[in-house]
């Protein structure tokens, strides 16, 4: 049964990110019916330059990009709609940077890299500057993105910020959730991930201070400090008094209940079974996330026994993380 269920939930994913990008397909191919004989021209002249090596900057049009995405790409087998929605919401917002990455040509005028932006800029409305880079023969690709990749956090230690990877991974995980329950997007790109950490910089310090507690003078905690920080993270964003979720934490931590039958009880035996390989399913960050959430819910609303059932229904359908005690 949880083989077909986790096939039903891929095939209801793949199916919903090819209608994700058929939509974005539709868009970039009305904004390249709206070419100007000039945008037009100008990406004719991008593409006859290719056949030697060079480097240029440029102002592209969204029409031009349209041109350059549909008639001169060729690499649609790993396109992403997503990422090339992320990189429009960076260029709508200003945030776009010319910052020495290029789009590049081969030698026959085929864009080698830079379809996500090209077809960011189609969508964005935006005329943006590119570098440019001509001339790449085939077997040179290879050399692309061969080293290290950098983070969000990287350019948040460099802007000062304390705990930055912490903090990137919270906001990554529950990102994660968010969109898992359809509540966010997803994060794409590391502009969007580092302004979500300096937007929520106050809430994310508070969950680590919480993550951190959680585990202090606990033998064996169920959740590592940087766990107990992004389930702290999760529900202080969605409106829980932190307080609450520090006090609801430490009791869960510790794993001392009035009864074995009480909402946290419950969830904290299955993550320890799946901590320690004793259970059928080994439960993911997300599912523990799920549980955890739950029975947090339920013991704020005065729960005081649940069945196992509780435990496979917040494993199927994950709970909103929203308060549904006020603590005004």
């Amino acid at each position: 049964m949880e083989n077909m269920n986790t096939n039903v939930a891929n095939t209801e994913t793949e199916n919903a990110l090819k209608g994700k990008a058929a939509e974005v397909m539709a868009k970039i191919e009305q904004v390249k019916a709206t070419a100007t004989q000039a945008d037009k021209d100008a990406a004719a002249l991008l593409v006859s330059r290719a056949a030697t090596h060079g480097t240029d900057i440029i102002e592209m049009t969204p029409a031009m990009a349209a041109i350059l995405f549909i008639e001169h790409n060729g690499r649609n087998r790993d396109w992403r709609a997503a990422r090339s929605e992320s990189y429009a919401r960076q260029m709508e917002k200003g945030e776009w940077k010319l910052n020495g990455q290029t789009i590049q040509f081969y030698k026959d005028g085929k864009l080698s890299d830079g379809q996500h932006r090209a077809a960011g800029c189609a969508i964005s409305g935006e005329t943006v500057l590119f570098s440019v880079f001509f001339g790449m023969d085939k077997d040179e690709i290879i050399t692309i993105d061969s080293g290290t990749r950098r983070t969000a956090a990287d350019a948040l230690e460099l802007d000062g910020v304390l705990e930055a990877k912490l903090m990137e991974a919270c906001v990554k995980a529950v990102n994660a959730y968010e969109v898992k329950i359809g509540k966010a997007m997803k994060l794409e790109s590391n502009t969007e991930i580092m302004n979500e950490v300096k937007a929520q910089s106050s809430s994310l310090k508070t969950a680590i201070d919480i993550g951190n507690a959680s585990v202090k003078n606990i033998t064996n905690p169920l959740l590592k400090s940087r766990d107990a920080a992004v389930q702290a993270y999760l529900l202080i964003k969605n409106g829980w008094n932190a307080q609450r979720v520090m006090e609801r934490l430490a009791y869960f931590q510790a794993g001392h209940f009035e009864a074995d039958r009480e909402p946290l009880a419950l969830v904290a035996d299955a993550v320890y079974k799946s901590n320690e390989g004793k259970s059928k399913e080994t439960l993911s960050a997300q599912k523990k996330m799920a549980l955890l959430t739950a029975g947090m819910i339920a013991a704020e609303e005065g729960v005081k026994s649940v069945t196992k059932k509780f435990l496979s229904d917040n494993i199927k359908e994950f709970p909103q993380p929203k308060p549904t005690v006020s603590y005004q």
